[in-house]
């Protein structure tokens, strides 16, 4: 995907060119021993390995332009949970 997004960039000309990552999932919002290993599975996919492969394609589509590159990732409600139980959730 973000490779195609690429191929719409005059990269000679940019001089700028900032990624940002607003992705992300809150839910399941329940105790790590309450969610099923498929829950834990999506939370993992949107939530690290997403903005982990968008970051990896962004470097390595930019690794040659000489221009002001950022990459700004976003993230919400998962700042907002604040009971212990729920810490596994803030991680994943």
């Amino acid at each position: 995907m973000i490779n195609g997004v690429f191929n719409k960039i005059d990269l000679d000309k940019a001089k700028k060119i900032y990624l940002f990552n607003n992705a992300g999932m809150v839910e399941p919002i329940k105790p790590v021993e309450k969610c099923t290993s498929d829950e834990i599975e999506k939370a993992i996919k949107v939530n690290l390995i997403g903005p982990m492969v968008i970051t990896s394609a962004y470097l390595a589509n930019t690794e040659n332009v000489n221009c002001d590159k950022k990459i700004i990732n976003i993230f919400k409600e998962q700042g907002n949970l604040r009971d212990p139980k729920f810490i596994a959730q803030k991680l994943i």
